[in-house]
């Protein structure tokens, strides 16, 4: 009985993570236009010319994936990395086709690094 209610919590509290998730990256934004940015590491030129925005967003997108990777290892996933940059690469793909914010390669690897911490 105490596994069903280990259980019951995980779902619930991984259901919370996925809704704020989705509601963080496509459900809060509006959609204005299609942007890209598929130069890897180009918010650390941004961040060396002295912009503080890009440095926070890099933060963040850690931040943001660390519950996945916990989640994922704690279920058992035997590979945290690809499923983190699968995740990361729907949501990336999803901004992009609704105009719904900015499709970046930086988003990517700092979304599956997240996942692996």
């Amino acid at each position: 009985m105490l596994s069903k209610k280990k259980d019951y919590i995980f779902c619930s509290l991984f259901g919370a993570y996925i809704a704020a998730v989705l509601w963080i990256t496509l459900f809060s934004r509006l959609g204005t236009e299609r942007r890209s940015f598929l130069l890897p590491f180009h918010s650390y030129v941004e961040i060396l010319k002295g912009e503080w925005r890009p440095l926070l967003e890099n933060i963040g997108n850690i931040a943001l994936f660390i519950p996945l990777g916990v989640a994922l290892k704690w279920s058992g996933a035997k590979d945290v990395k690809k499923a983190g940059l699968l995740a990361s690469l729907l949501i990336e793909v999803l901004q992009f086709t609704f105009a719904l914010g900015t499709f970046e390669c930086d988003d990517l690897i700092h979304n599956t690094l997240g996942a692996v911490i």
